[in-house]
């Protein structure tokens, strides 16, 4: 799918800021598990039009990256991203780091009206990648002091593949940029790999980043994740909570992502939820600290109907040169 054909769709996300306030999805019982339907529903806020505009914004530069045009050479199925050098909303591509096993791909844009450095990580779009997604068993996550915490493998390799080429990417930017704000975005996959690079620097702070560039990361970045699956077991939710980030966990009524790797195997989910339900923002629960049936955790899981939904906020197409099944992440 070319971005231009992607852009056009997700313009609908206009909606998002536009609604008047909707009836609670509490009524919509309809997509919601039989057993949750009479259990009240802990406290849904709607969302302010700037945090609105800001993830508005921050899914068109998700856009971006799965904005991408599969080609079929000698060494198969290869990809060309389009990356203009003016991204959207005046924001400007400055540097990108692509790596090919495991596949990873992310991006540097600045605004320079608003003031902003923006790194951009990619979910999954081969299906080769499902080697790392679905290599579910846990391994000690290093940087927390506990010593319990645990990550999911997969994800984990990919962090370790990437990570000294981020840090020195971005303590270059961060030091051409000092009075910038940082947004940190990443969707599915990518949404896991930039969640753990920045924990990994506010916890540790690597080298190239100096220890006031590590100040600043934590006090005034915000880490925004869409369709983000579970990344690792109840102590690592705990130590990611500790770090005292500014975190938004993006979810797209009933897509099934977030909700993976199952419980079942010890993996658990932070709240920080915003939760579009086909009409309205929610931010869910919010003096809840861990995941909660309120808002998408409380619908049917189904990897027929949700899959379209997780991929659809970013005008993926489901396969490789066919359209996506929904129009925008706002269109149920």
């Amino acid at each position: 799918m070319h971005v231009a054909q992607a852009q056009t769709e997700l313009f609908s996300l206009s909606r998002f800021f536009n609604r008047n306030p909707a009836t609670s999805p509490s009524t919509k019982k309809s997509f919601f598990k039989k057993s949750n339907s009479k259990v009240a529903r802990p406290e849904l806020i709607r969302a302010d039009q700037t945090t609105a505009n800001d993830l508005f914004t921050k899914a068109r530069l998700v856009l971006n990256i799965n904005g991408f045009i599969p080609t079929q050479t000698s060494n198969g199925l290869e990809y060309s991203f389009i990356l203009p050098k003016y991204l959207i909303d005046k924001f400007m591509l400055i540097d990108k780091i692509m790596q090919s096993n495991p596949r990873t791909f992310m991006y540097f844009a600045t605004n320079e009206a608003e003031q902003i450095l923006a790194v951009v990580v990619e979910g999954s779009v081969e299906d080769r990648e499902n080697n790392q997604n679905f290599d579910v068993r846990m391994v000690p996550w290093p940087f927390a002091p506990s010593g319990k915490a645990s990550v999911h493998y997969g994800f984990y390799r990919v962090f370790q593949s990437v990570k000294a080429s981020f840090y020195r990417t971005l303590a270059a930017h961060m030091n051409e940029f000092p009075e910038y704000k940082l947004w940190l975005v990443g969707h599915s996959r990518g949404a896991v790999v930039i969640t753990l690079l920045f924990a990994s620097i506010v916890s540790a702070c690597p080298k190239p980043l100096t220890p006031e560039m590590c100040q600043r990361l934590q006090q005034t970045a915000s880490l925004s994740i869409f369709g983000s699956p579970r990344m690792g077991n109840q102590a690592f939710v705990d130590y990611l909570l500790g770090l005292n980030v500014n975190i938004q966990r993006v979810t797209n009524f009933i897509e099934e992502t977030p909700r993976l790797p199952p419980k079942a195997l010890g993996y658990r989910q932070i709240n920080n939820e915003w939760w579009y339900d086909g009409t309205t923002l929610w931010q869910c629960a919010p003096n809840e600290k861990y995941e909660t049936t309120a808002c998408n955790g409380g619908t049917k899981f189904s990897f027929k109907n949700g899959h379209p939904y997780h991929l659809a906020v970013l005008g993926h197409p489901d396969k490789p040169g066919q359209p996506k099944q929904s129009n925008s992440f706002l269109t149920p």
